[in-house]
């Protein structure tokens, strides 16, 4: 019993040594983002979160609604869904509007809805980026993963935003870095205006 628990522990310790620790860029208004290296690229990955005072349900349906997604969501200047729920599952084309002088990004992503216990979800986000033709005067995106996570606690919703994607291209990547602090920022404060005005 003594060795597996030591086993145990020696995998954990190990798995936590190579993961980069979270660093808090950014606590306002009841909102943080976090980022924090990815191993063999120059882009950070980031974590945001806040409390919603709506119900993980409604916020599972404006999430769940890719023809909405430029009212909300940082940078959307297009989306629509490609595919219809299936078993939880749907795919949808999200168009990013960049800085003047930085050709527009696209991405195809699947998005996979999972039912938690006590009443939440977790949306897994990967990319698919072959599930749409590619287009004209847009960078497709191809690397991009993250999810969603909604926990109902004392009356509200704990939104839990995290994401990674390589933009592809020529593109600085002091750039894409800022984008990674004001973007889920921006997100999450739309979101909030969506249930609280």
């Amino acid at each position: 019993m003594k060795k597996i628990l030591f086993i145990t522990l020696a995998f954990i310790s190990f798995i936590s040594f190579g993961q980069e620790k979270w660093e808090l860029e950014k606590d306002s208004k009841g909102i943080k983002v976090y980022t924090r290296p990815v191993k063999g690229s120059d882009v950070k990955e980031f974590k945001a979160y806040t409390y919603l005072n709506a119900t993980p349900d409604k916020l599972l349906k404006v999430i769940n609604d890719a023809n909405g997604f430029k009212d909300w969501i940082d940078k959307v200047d297009y989306s629509k869904s490609l595919s219809h729920p299936n078993n939880n599952t749907f795919i949808v084309y999200i168009q990013l509007g960049m800085p003047i002088g930085v050709t527009d990004r696209d991405m195809v992503l699947k998005n996979v809805v999972k039912k938690l216990k006590g009443g939440g979800y977790k949306i897994e986000v990967t990319s698919v980026y072959d599930k749409y033709p590619e287009q004209e005067d847009f960078v497709r995106i191809k690397k991009a993963y993250g999810y969603w996570l909604l926990i109902p606690e004392k009356g509200k919703t704990k939104i839990v935003y995290q994401f990674y994607s390589d933009p592809a291209g020529s593109l600085p990547t002091w750039i894409v870095n800022m984008f990674l602090v004001d973007g889920p920022y921006n997100t999450l404060k739309a979101l909030r205006e969506k249930f609280e005005g």
